[in-house]
C-alpha cells in the first residue's frame, strides 16, 4: 500500500476565513472518492487550531499501488479540484511512502 499524505497551510487573512476555506477543501477533496476508483482511502482532517503556526488541514490518502496513486493525480477530476484548493493555498508539503 502507498500512503499519500499532503498539509496545506491556506492562505486567508483570517482564522475565520481560513476555517471557511478549510471546509471547502474538505468536502471538494473528500468529494473525489466516489469519482476515482484508484482510492482505497482518503481523509482530510482540519485543524484543531491549538496551536499558532499548526497547518490548517492534512490528506491522507491511501492506495494499493504507486500506479494506482499515478491514475489518482492524472484523474481530471483531481486535477480540477488540486486547481481549486491551490487558489486557496499559501504553502503545502508532500510525503508518499510504502507500507
Amino acid at each position: 500500500m502507498i500512503r499519500h499524505i499532503v498539509v496545506f497551510k491556506f492562505n486567508a487573512d483570517t482564522v475565520e476565513a481560513r476555517s471557511t476555506d478549510a471546509v471547502l477543501v474538505k468536502q471538494r477533496l473528500e468529494g473525489l472518492i466516489p469519482l476515482i476508483p484508484a482510492i482505497s482511502a482518503l481523509t482530510v482532517g482540519l485543524s484543531l487550531g491549538l496551536v499558532e503556526g499548526h497547518w490548517d488541514a492534512a490528506l491522507v490518502g491511501d492506495f494499493r499501488t504507486v500506479a494506482d496513486l499515478e491514475t489518482y493525480q492524472a484523474h481530471p477530476e483531481h486535477v480540477a479540484a488540486a486547481a481549486f484548493v491551490g487558489t486557496l493555498t499559501e504553502s503545502r508539503a508532500i510525503v508518499d511512502f510504502e507500507f
